[in-house]
């Protein structure tokens, strides 16, 4: 008696690279080496997702023969970056004001102000930066630079021989 024996291969399954991306982007894993893959966690080849967390997934492909593999790749989920524009600030007219943001790699400023350059405002506003890191992920913060009213006071006074107001002493009339 003979006995035909057939050695069939496994197919070779790939799940792709190990990404790490951005909280809120969308990622598609797509199997390759196979007829059809059938991914744990709930997706599907080629099927754009949301992952909320880092997480590895593992797909399983089927070749038309009936073998099958496994292969595994790991989404990382960044975190965002935790941008800070700082404290409000409050100047007088005509005065230069300084905003530094951190916490980001680069930084844009709404108001076409720069990042750690002096610029001199000439009304109250509220500036917002955008801060991204290394990976691209982006996140915002605000700052209200105050610029406050100018202000005038008059005092009149009559007085007997001298008047000293704020260490300073006065001995003839007139406006000062």
């Amino acid at each position: 008696a003979q006995v035909t024996i057939t050695v069939i291969n496994n197919p070779i399954v790939f799940a792709g690279v190990n990404q790490t991306v951005c909280p809120g982007t969308s990622v598609t894993l797509t199997g390759t080496g196979a007829l059809t893959y059938a991914w744990n966690n709930g997706i599907q080849n080629g099927v754009s997702f949301v992952p909320s967390t880092t997480q590895t997934y593992t797909v399983t492909g089927t070749a038309a023969n009936g073998c099958s593999d496994t292969s595994m790749v790991t989404v990382t989920v960044s975190v965002i970056p935790s941008v800070n524009a700082g404290q409000n600030v409050s100047i007088c007219p005509g005065d230069s004001v300084l905003l530094v943001a951190t916490g980001a790699s680069s930084y844009t400023w709404s108001g076409g102000i720069q990042n750690s350059v002096y610029f001199t405002p000439i009304s109250t506003q509220t500036y917002t930066v955008t801060g991204i890191d290394a990976l691209g992920c982006s996140n915002t913060d605000s700052v209200t630079v105050v610029v406050n009213s100018p202000t005038t006071s008059t005092l009149n006074e009559t007085v007997c021989n001298s008047f000293t107001l704020n260490g300073q002493t006065f001995t003839q009339s007139g406006t000062y």
